[in-house]
C-alpha cells in the first residue's frame, strides 16, 4: 500500500512540474503570410514582409520584438484586429534599432492592448503606419512610449481613436528625445497627447485632437521639460475638469496651436499651466470655453511664462475668466484680438497675486455678466 502510495504522489508531482507546463509561446515570425495569431522576433538584422490579415483573440501580444532582437525591419501589409486581454498589436521591448513599415488599420479590443507599444529601453526604433489605430479597451493607448524608450522615431498617416476609460492617444512616459510626426486626428475618452516624465520630445500633429472623458486633456505635460509640441488644427475638450492645453509641473515647454480651442465643460479651461515656469505657448486661433468656471487662460503658481495668442477669446459662462493669473509672477502675455465674457463675477483680465507681469493687449475687452 505504501508503494502505491509513493507511486501516485510521485506521478503528480511529475504532472505538477514544467515538464507539463500547458502555457504556449509564440512561433517565430516568417516571411509569407502572417500568423494566425501570433509570433515573435528574437534574432537580429533579419528583414520580413508578411502580407495579408490577422484577427484573433489571442492573449499573446501578435508581434512581439523580444529582448535583444535588434536592426530587423518588418514590413506589414494588411490589417490587424485583436480581441485579447493584453493583445499589443506590436510590441518591442529592450532592443535596438529595428524598423516597422505597415500599410493597413489596427484595431484592438482588450484591456491594456496598445496599438504600438516601446517598453522598457526601446531605443532608435524606426516606424511607419499608414492607416489607423483604434482601441477600444480600457487603459489602451494608440501609441505607447515607456520607461526608456528613447530616440524613436513614428510617423503614423492615418487616425488614432480610443473609447476605452483612461485610453490615450500618444502616450509617452518616462522617455525622452522621441520623435513623433502624424497627420490625421486624435479622438479619446483619454488624454489626446500625454508626456509624463519625458525631456526633449518633439510631436508634431497636422489634425484635430477632440476629447470626451472626465478630466480628460487634449494635451497634457505632467512633470516633462524642453519638449516641443506642435498642433495644426482644431482642439476640441469635452470633459469635465479636462484642459485642451495642461502644463503641469513642467519647465521650458514649447507648444504651439494653429487651430481654435473649445472647452464645453465646467471646470475646463483652455490653457492651463500650473506650478510650471519658462515655458513658451502659442496660439493662432481663438479660444472659447462654454462651461461654468472655465477661463480661457489660467497661470496658477507658475513663473516666467510667455503666453501668445493671435485670435479672440470669449466665456459664456459664470466665474470664467478670460486670462487668469493667480500667485504667478513675471509672466508676460500677449494678446492679438478680442477679448469678452458673458457670465457673472467673469473677468476680461484678473490677476491675482500676481507680480511683474507683463500683459500686452491688442484689442477689446469687453464684460457683460
Amino acid at each position: 500500500m505504501k508503494k502505491n502510495i509513493l507511486k501516485y504522489s510521485s506521478l503528480l508531482a511529475l504532472l505538477g512540474s514544467t515538464f507539463f507546463s500547458t502555457q504556449t509561446f509564440s512561433a517565430e515570425c516568417q516571411t509569407g503570410a502572417p500568423p494566425s495569431d501570433s509570433c515573435t522576433i528574437d534574432v537580429s538584422d533579419i528583414t520580413y514582409t508578411l502580407t495579408g490579415d490577422i484577427d484573433t483573440d489571442t492573449t499573446d501580444n501578435i508581434i512581439d520584438f523580444g529582448a535583444g532582437a535588434n536592426s530587423n525591419t518588418l514590413n506589414f501589409l494588411g490589417n490587424i484586429t485583436s480581441e485579447g486581454l493584453d493583445a499589443r498589436t506590436f510590441i518591442f521591448t529592450n532592443n535596438d534599432g529595428n524598423t516597422l513599415t505597415m500599410t493597413g488599420n489596427i484595431n484592438t479590443e482588450g484591456r491594456s492592448a496598445e496599438g504600438v507599444k516601446l517598453n522598457a529601453n526601446a531605443t532608435n526604433t524606426t516606424i511607419n503606419i499608414i492607416g489607423s489605430i483604434s482601441t477600444s479597451g480600457s487603459l489602451a493607448h494608440g501609441i505607447l512610449l515607456n520607461n526608456g524608450s528613447d530616440t524613436n522615431t513614428t510617423t503614423i498617416l492615418g487616425n488614432i481613436t480610443t473609447t476605452g476609460s483612461n485610453s490615450r492617444g500618444i502616450d509617452v512616459v518616462e522617455a525622452d528625445s522621441n520623435t513623433t510626426t502624424m497627420t490625421g486626428n486624435i479622438t479619446t475618452s483619454g488624454h489626446g497627447i500625454h508626456i509624463y516624465r519625458g525631456l526633449s520630445n518633439t510631436t508634431t500633429l497636422s489634425g484635430n485632437i477632440s476629447t470626451s472623458g472626465y478630466g480628460a486633456d487634449s494635451v497634457r505635460l505632467a512633470e516633462s521639460h524642453s519638449n516641443i509640441t506642435s498642433i495644426t488644427g482644431d482642439i476640441l475638450s469635452q470633459g469635465e475638469q479636462g484642459r485642451s492645453l495642461r502644463i503641469l509641473n513642467s519647465n521650458s515647454n514649447t507648444t504651439s496651436v494653429f487651430g481654435n480651442i473649445t472647452n464645453t465643460a465646467d471646470f475646463s479651461y483652455g490653457i492651463s499651466l500650473n506650478g510650471s515656469n519658462t515655458n513658451t505657448t502659442n496660439i493662432t486661433g481663438n479660444i472659447e470655453t462654454q462651461g461654468g468656471t472655465s477661463y480661457a487662460v489660467h497661470l496658477l503658481n507658475s513663473a516666467s511664462n510667455t503666453t501668445s495668442i493671435t485670435g479672440n477669446i470669449s466665456t459664456t459662462n459664470n466665474n470664467s475668466d478670460g486670462i487668469y493669473l493667480n500667485n504667478s509672477n513675471s509672466n508676460t502675455v500677449n494678446m492679438t484680438g478680442n477679448t469678452s465674457t458673458l457670465g457673472s463675477a467673469a473677468s476680461g483680465i484678473f490677476l491675482d497675486t500676481s507680480n511683474s507681469n507683463t500683459l500686452t493687449n491688442t484689442g477689446n475687452v469687453t464684460t457683460t455678466g
